[in-house]
């Protein structure tokens, strides 16, 4: 809201008096004091020429997802076509974990994805970018997997052996970044999806666990968690843009719960798309991923968003969830939708209302894209968030445990919007605690 201030007001007034006659004087008499047929140049003051923006300004688009890609290329592509023919815009499209025939071999599955190159050039038709999932974990059941191990490309333990570790998609050993040979690998492997012409990587946390390893060693020598997962989530970015362009991105996770505890994942620089990790299908799934938000936040990451509705869906996602959810999503720098179960706004009620006011919500946040690539540009550079949380952060309990309790949820986006999420299936929020 806009507060009027009558000596204020009447200062701007003044002001726009004196810039008029200004104007009025150059035109008349020309800006060498002569006569008045001296062309206007147009302007008052100089036009200041920008520099363009650290990444590319779809970051900020509406994204959407399915999970485990669907059943493939076609389901994807009709994705975008359903939101787009529903007059709701779509900026980018996430290719989920599935799409490839081993985990990681970067190997399109052909049963599901005949025309790699083919599907991203129709969306890329309609406006659509296109981001394949991703980690730096190669499985042991992968058709590459044995060739990196045979050439030592894998991270140690502390006993000297290339080491595998169980993850949520089965058993695998992480690629060793600091060994030159085994990079140049990698990036051979990577190619063969870069040559689709894809536009970035949702680049999944299996960082974490290399922690499992004790002391992890590299080609050069002890690798701490740290370094490994900015060497990971940094290769991603800076290898793919070194190939296809700097308006490639990555998405990213900013800080994540990790067992009890918060974890910071990807490497500052990088966090021009985030999501804040998997939450359920509920209220509280919302407050969870603001827990996330204000944790992402005060660690000075610049740009994140969530998963609308959740990505777990327990509760069989209702249609309020997931409109306040793209409520938040709206004035969040990522507005992104997508996971497990029925995400689709027109499938959540026999009428077009949820499609209807998702639409709204969307078309605020496009509204809002000049403003989060200006915030968000700033916030990157500085190595600050967008985000300003209103609760306090002073509590050592609460900048540690997942499970804390802030006084609020309420945040600035930039200098100028509050936001007071809504974190109950209620028609009526507290703003300010």
């Amino acid at each position: 809201h806009l507060t009027y201030h009558p000596t204020l007001d009447r200062m701007s007034c003044w002001a726009l008096v004196l810039v008029a006659f200004a104007a009025l004087g150059r035109a008349a008499h020309g800006s060498d004091g002569s006569d008045g047929d001296v062309e206007s140049p147009g302007w008052i003051a100089p036009p200041v020429a920008l520099g363009p923006a650290p990444y590319a300004e779809w970051a900020h688009h509406h994204w959407v997802w399915l999970a485990g890609a669907g059943r493939g290329q076609s389901d994807l592509i009709q994705l975008a076509r359903d939101y787009i023919g529903r007059s709701i815009r779509v900026g980018a499209i996430d290719v989920d974990n599935s799409w490839s025939t081993g985990y990681n071999n970067f190997i399109f599955d052909q049963t599901r994805f005949p025309d790699p190159a083919g599907m991203v050039a129709t969306c890329h038709a309609m406006g659509v970018r296109v981001i394949l999932w991703a980690t730096s974990m190669i499985n042991v059941d992968s058709s590459n997997y044995f060739e990196g191990y045979n050439r030592g490309f894998y991270i140690r333990a502390i006993d000297g052996k290339q080491a595998t570790v169980e993850w949520w998609l089965g058993k695998g050993s992480f690629i060793d970044y600091t060994n030159p040979s085994a990079l140049g690998w990698w990036h051979q492997q990577m190619d063969q999806a870069l040559t689709a012409g894809i536009d970035g990587w949702k680049v999944d946390g299996t960082d974490p666990y290399i922690m499992e390893l004790g002391v992890a060693r590299g080609f050069a020598g002890e690798v701490s968690p740290r370094q490994y997962s900015d060497l990971f989530y940094g290769d991603f970015l800076n290898y793919t843009r070194s190939k296809l362009g700097q308006d490639r991105l990555i998405m990213a996770r900013p800080v994540d719960g990790y067992g009890p505890v918060f974890y910071a994942y990807s490497p500052k620089y990088a966090m021009t798309s985030g999501w804040v990790g998997d939450q359920d299908d509920t209220y509280a799934g919302i407050a969870e991923a603001l827990k996330r938000y204000l944790q992402s936040a005060w660690a000075g990451y610049a740009n994140f968003g969530s998963d609308i509705g959740g990505y777990r869906a327990p509760q069989n996602r209702t249609f309020d969830v997931l409109l306040r959810w793209a409520g938040l999503g709206a004035f969040s720098p990522l507005m992104e939708n997508g996971g497990e179960g029925e995400h689709r706004p027109w499938m959540l009620t026999p009428t077009d209302f949820t499609a209807r006011v998702y639409r709204h919500f969307v078309d605020i946040h496009y509204a809002l894209i000049p403003y989060l690539l200006s915030i968000g540009s700033t916030a990157l550079t500085s190595g600050t968030s967008v985000l300003t949380p209103l609760a306090k952060h002073e509590d050592f309990i609460d900048r540690l445990i997942d499970d804390f309790h802030p006084s609020t949820y309420d945040y600035l986006l930039g200098p100028d919007i509050l936001v007071a999420p809504v974190t109950a299936n209620s028609t009526t929020v507290k703003v300010l605690g």
